[in-house]
């Protein structure tokens, strides 16, 4: 699997939260939080600080997803 370093990507381009980031990588919701705790996804991150929002980068995801298409072809 490639390895990628979310935290040295550029700032995003926009946020899909996380519900949505589980459907677009077909994931329940709970095993897409166990897998970004684990470094394995994108993880969301807070959109406000000391807000309750968050969000996953949307360029961190659609590169994730990039990431799994060309491994598997």
């Amino acid at each position: 699997m490639n390895s990628i370093d979310w935290k040295t990507m550029p700032p995003a381009d926009g946020f899909v939260r996380p519900a949505d980031a589980a459907k677009q990588l077909a994931l329940g919701l709970s095993t897409f939080y166990f897998l970004a705790k684990q470094g394995l996804v994108p993880a969301p991150v807070k959109i406000v600080p000391n807000g309750r929002a968050s969000g996953v980068p949307k360029n961190q995801l659609e590169a994730f997803i990039a990431s799994r298409a060309a491994t598997k072809s």
